[in-house]
C-alpha cells in the first residue's frame, strides 16, 4: 500500500517526498510520486463526495521522475501544470487540458536547451502577467528559470554575474513574493546560511542579503523556505541550525525588513532537521506547518494579535504519523479550514483537519482500496427465490446466484459505479436492475420476481400457480 520507500533521516529539500495540491472546478487534487517514480494524483469530487486516483505519468506517456524529485504545481489558462525533474536533471511538465480532458507531457529542458538542474533541486513557481516562471538551481549553483513568455518557453540563467558565497547553497530551498504583482522576488539561502533575495530592477538583476540587513540568525543550509503575504507585507519562514522556525518580513509602510524567532516566541517544539514548511492563510490567520522531532505535525499560528504554537497530533502514534521525509501540502473545501496532506510512515497519503471541535485524520491511500458489498434478497410472492442469476457490471463484472433464502452478495471496490441485474427464465423482475454510482458504502439491492400473467397481474380462471421444488410453476387447464 505504500507510495514510496523511506529515505534517510534529516532530509534536505532534495529528499522530501514532495506533495503538491491544486484545485479545479470538481474539487481539490493532490499529486505525489509513487514507488515507480510515476506522478499520481488523488482528487476529491465535491459533486459526488468521493475520492479518485490516477497514474498521470501513464495517462500522459510521460518520463518517470527522479527519486525524491521536487514537485511544483500551478494553473495556466488551459489547465493545471505540474513540474518535476528526471534522472538526467531535466525539468519536465505534465499538464491537463481542461477543454479536451487529456493529460500531456513535455521535457522543458530539451525544449529550451536549459542548463541541467542540480539533483534534487527545489522547484518554485511564480505566475504573473508576463507568464509563468519555474525557478530551479543548476549544477553551477546558479538560479535559473524556465519561463512561459508570450507563446513559448524560454530558459534564462539569472545569476551569470554572481559568484562565491552569494550563490545559493546546493541544498537551499526556494521561495518568492511580489510587491507589485508582476515582478517576482526570489529568496534562497546562500553558501554561508544567509537569506538572499534576487529580483529584476531597472533592467538588471539585483540582490540583497536579508540576513545581514536585519542581523538575523543564519538558516540551516538545508532549510526549506516558505513565503506568504500578511496585511503588513511579505513574510518568509525558515529554519535555523537548532530547529527553530524564524520569520523575516518586510513592512511595506516603513520599507523596513524585520526578524523574529517564532519558536522562541511561542515556546514551540523543535523542528525536525530539514522539515518542509507549508503555509495556509485563512480568515482565522496565517498557519505555518512543520514536522517536529517526534514526527508530529505542528503549527505556529498567527491568531488575532499573537503567534501561538500547537501540536496537531498529540493523539496520534505509530504508522499514521508523518514519515520523517514527508512533504507537506494543504487544501481547503470551505476557504477557512486547512486540510493538511502528508505521507505517513508506511508510505500512505493521509489528510488531517479540524472537524467538530477536534482533529481528525483519513488515510486516502487505504480508502482507495477499501472493499464494500452490494447484497440483497430476491423474492417472489413474498417468498425467497433461489437460483436467480445475478449479474454485476460497470467498474467490475461478475456473476452469482441466489441461495435457498434468496440472498446474494458481491464484493466491490470504493468509488466504482456498479449495476446489478437479476435474471431467471420465466420471470420478470422489479426493478429490472439497480445502479450504484461512485460507491462509498455498503449497499442493499432487493428485487421481486413475478411470472407474466401470474398472481397480481392478469387474472385467468384457467390458470393456477403451484410451487414445485422451490419454484413457482404455471398449470393451465389442469396441465
Amino acid at each position: 500500500m505504500g507510495l514510496i520507500g523511506l529515505l534517510a533521516a534529516a532530509p534536505t529539500p532534495a529528499q522530501w517526498r514532495s506533495v503538491v495540491t491544486f484545485t479545479l472546478n470538481d474539487g481539490p487534487h493532490i499529486a505525489f510520486l509513487d514507488g515507480n517514480q510515476h506522478l499520481r494524483q488523488i482528487w476529491y469530487n465535491t459533486a459526488y463526495n468521493i475520492w479518485f486516483g490516477q497514474d498521470l505519468t501513464a495517462a500522459s506517456n510521460g518520463t518517470p521522475a527522479a527519486a525524491g524529485s521536487a514537485l511544483a504545481s500551478w494553473i495556466q489558462s488551459d489547465g493545471p501544470h505540474i513540474a518535476y525533474l528526471d534522472t538526467g536533471g531535466h525539468v519536465h511538465q505534465l499538464w491537463y487540458t481542461i477543454s479536451t480532458g487529456v493529460w500531456n507531457h513535455q521535457d522543458l529542458s530539451a525544449t529550451t536547451n536549459a542548463s541541467t538542474a542540480e539533483a534534487g533541486t527545489p522547484l518554485n513557481i511564480f505566475s504573473g502577467p508576463d507568464g509563468d516562471h519555474i525557478f530551479y538551481l543548476d549544477t553551477n549553483q546558479h538560479l535559473d528559470q524556465i519561463w512561459w513568455m508570450n507563446t513559448q518557453w524560454i530558459w534564462q540563467d539569472l545569476m551569470a554575474d554572481v559568484s562565491g558565497v552569494h550563490l545559493p547553497s546546493a541544498t537551499s530551498g526556494l521561495a518568492n513574493f511580489t510587491l507589485d504583482g508582476s515582478i517576482p522576488q526570489i529568496v534562497f539561502i546562500d553558501q554561508v546560511g544567509d537569506l538572499e533575495q534576487r529580483w529584476w530592477q531597472n533592467n538588471q538583476f539585483v540582490q540583497q542579503d536579508l540576513t545581514a540587513t536585519v542581523l538575523a540568525s543564519p538558516a540551516s543550509s538545508s532549510s526549506a523556505l516558505a513565503s506568504w503575504m500578511q496585511s503588513d507585507g511579505p513574510h518568509i519562514a525558515y529554519l535555523d541550525t537548532g530547529g527553530h522556525v524564524h520569520q523575516l518580513w518586510y513592512t511595506i509602510s516603513t520599507g523596513v525588513w524585520n526578524h523574529q524567532d517564532l519558536s522562541a516566541t511561542t515556546n514551540a517544539s523543535t523542528a525536525e532537521a530539514g522539515t518542509p514548511l507549508n503555509i495556509f492563510s485563512g480568515p482565522d490567520g496565517d498557519h505555518i506547518f512543520y514536522l517536529d522531532t517526534n514526527q508530529h505535525l505542528d503549527q505556529i499560528w498567527w491568531m488575532n494579535t499573537q503567534w501561538i504554537w500547537q501540536d496537531l497530533m498529540a493523539d496520534v502514534s505509530g504508522v499514521h504519523l508523518p514519515s520523517a521525509t514527508s512533504g507537506l501540502a494543504n487544501f481547503t473545501l470551505d476557504g477557512s479550514i486547512p486540510q493538511i496532506v502528508f505521507i505517513d510512515q508506511v508510505g500512505d497519503l493521509e489528510q488531517r483537519w479540524w472537524q467538530n471541535n477536534q482533529f481528525v485524520q483519513q488515510d486516502l491511500t487505504a480508502l482507495l482500496v477499501t472493499n464494500f458489498s452490494i447484497s440483497g434478497q430476491v423474492t417472489t410472492l413474498g417468498s425467497p427465490l433461489s437460483g436467480v442469476n445475478m449479474m454485476l457490471s460497470g467498474s467490475a463484472s461478475g456473476g452469482t446466484t441466489t441461495d435457498a433464502n434468496g440472498n446474494y452478495s458481491f464484493t466491490v471496490q470504493y468509488g466504482g459505479t456498479y449495476t446489478v441485474t437479476p435474471s431467471l427464465s420465466g420471470y420478470n423482475f422489479s426493478p429490472a436492475s439497480l445502479t450504484f454510482s461512485y460507491l462509498n458504502s455498503n449497499q442493499v439491492a432487493n428485487f421481486s420476481g413475478t411470472i407474466p400473467g401470474g398472481p397480481g397481474t392478469q387474472p385467468n380462471a384457467a390458470r393456477e400457480f403451484i410451487r414445485f421444488n422451490g419454484q413457482v410453476v404455471v398449470v393451465e387447464n389442469g396441465h
